[in-house]
């Protein structure tokens, strides 16, 4: 039984949405409910990989050199890293990628100084400690460690043209081998690093984009929320109509007078209001749930733009708002291709945006109107505003951009139905030429 009755859960979680005052503060919300973890995600495989080089070097300082001293160094950082879930835990993991970070720093720097200065050939790893730093908590770190490394290298350099250096106590004979072992473990070190990067990155921009995939569903059903009244009044016509019918047959079975005729044409009323409701529960459904991972599909233009209509209208009669639209357009019946899920969606963004812009203004009006060329349909949203300035268009289609009061929007919905057309070889943009507000999207032809 609750599969008939989906389509009024999706009401009733519609309203709720749509009784938050502030989607932003809703938006903000969720971002801080579901922080981006990728870091500390990726943070203990990073410091076990680390260990392993550090667990490498110290045996190498103290078997292959040998220099007991730097082996020693090592070997001590090694068992100060044991500290660094405990303090991730305490202080939050950009304070233990910077502990990593220096500890890193400071080993370089003692092993430089016991192995040769300048001529070391840890020097070169130098260059990594901006880069972990970066990796392990953010650009900022990065920027500062950078200047400290350089700083450091140039300091070292001085003091090694100065002879404040010890000259290095390494057999010469490992001189090459070790160059080549620096470099081979700093090029491995590397290529972990940028392995890293691009894995943060990709979970990065997922995590990204679901975020806004729910703030745009919890936009749209917001909206939902909105047109509750033009909802239930489209609802509720319909059960009156039916009421009234059944009542007639209800009082000639009474009577025991039933006329056929008038029989035929209550029960064809029945069964046209059934459907006029079936169609609004329908486009509820539609409207209401994330259509991002369905299969292309072909569907007419006028069942897209009529699923849409039928929850503005009933909003549009509460506000006293003009809608313009010609139903024997014969555009209308012509087939399209994409997400008809998402491309809906962006429709309702559109008129909704259309309506908002246009609320309380005198003799206000939003005319839908299509054309056709080669390849796309045009559908276009029109609204009675002066347009849109050219500044305010440049930025229209970038995230978190809105015109909208505080509480009016999150700035998500423009810049998602951009990308969600693209995604269906299509494309949204503000016609310039006309007088008015005017934006174009363009659905494929099937």
């Amino acid at each position: 039984m609750r599969g008939k009755y989906i389509g009024l859960d999706y009401l009733i979680k519609a309203i709720k949405i749509s009784k938050m005052n502030n989607l932003k503060a809703f938006f903000l919300k969720l971002v801080e409910g579901k922080n981006i973890q990728s870091k500390e995600v990726y943070f203990p495989p990073f410091v076990f990989f680390l260990t392993l080089i550090g667990i490498f070097y110290a045996l190498y300082y103290f078997f292959i050199i040998p220099e007991t001293k730097v082996g020693l160094i090592v070997s001590v950082s090694l068992l100060l890293f044991f500290t660094i879930p405990t303090l991730q835990r305490k202080f939050g993991h950009i304070f233990a990628g910077n502990f990593i970070v220096f500890m890193l720093y400071a080993n370089l720097i003692l092993i430089i100084y016991y192995t040769g200065g300048a001529q070391s050939p840890a020097v070169f790893w130098i260059a990594s400690v901006p880069l972990f730093s970066i990796i392990l908590s953010n650009n900022k770190s990065g920027a500062i460690w950078l200047i400290l490394s350089s700083f450091s290298i140039a300091i070292v350099y001085y003091l090694s043209i100065n002879h404040f250096i010890p000259i290095t106590h390494i057999n010469s004979k490992f001189l090459i081998p070790h160059f080549a072992i620096t470099a081979l473990t700093l090029t491995i070190l590397i290529s972990i690093l940028a392995l890293f990067t691009e894995m943060i990155r990709n979970k990065i921009e997922k995590e990204r984009e679901d975020i806004e995939q729910k703030a745009y569903r919890n936009s749209n059903l917001a909206a939902l929320g909105e047109m509750a009244g033009g909802i239930a009044h489209e609802i509720n016509n319909p059960l009156m109509i039916i009421n009234g019918s059944v009542m007639v047959i209800e009082k000639m079975r009474k009577k025991g007078e039933l006329d056929l005729e008038k029989l035929e044409r209550h029960l064809q009323t029945i069964t046209k209001t059934v459907k006029r409701t079936a169609t609004i529960i329908k486009g509820l459904k539609t409207l209401s749930r994330d259509g991002k991972n369905d299969e292309s599909d072909t569907f007419k233009v006028r069942e897209l733009v009529e699923d849409v209509l039928t929850f503005i209208s009933g909003r549009f009669k509460y506000e006293s708002i003009e809608l313009k639209f010609n139903e024997l357009d014969e555009n209308l019946d012509l087939d399209i291709k994409g997400q008809s899920v998402q491309i809906s969606q962006v429709l309702l963004n559109l008129i909704g945006n259309a309506f908002d812009a246009v609320k309380g203004e005198p003799d206000s009006w939003i005319d839908i109107t299509t054309d056709v060329n080669d390849t796309h349909v045009i559908i276009n949203i029109t609204d009675s505003g002066n347009g849109i300035p050219l500044e305010l268009q440049k930025k229209i289609f970038n995230p978190f951009f809105t015109t909208k009061e505080v509480g009016k929007g999150t700035g998500l919905g423009l810049s998602l139905c951009h990308t969600i057309m693209e995604k269906n070889d299509g494309e949204i943009f503000i016609d310039q030429d006309c007088a008015n507000t005017r934006f174009v999207m363009t659905i494929p032809k099937a």
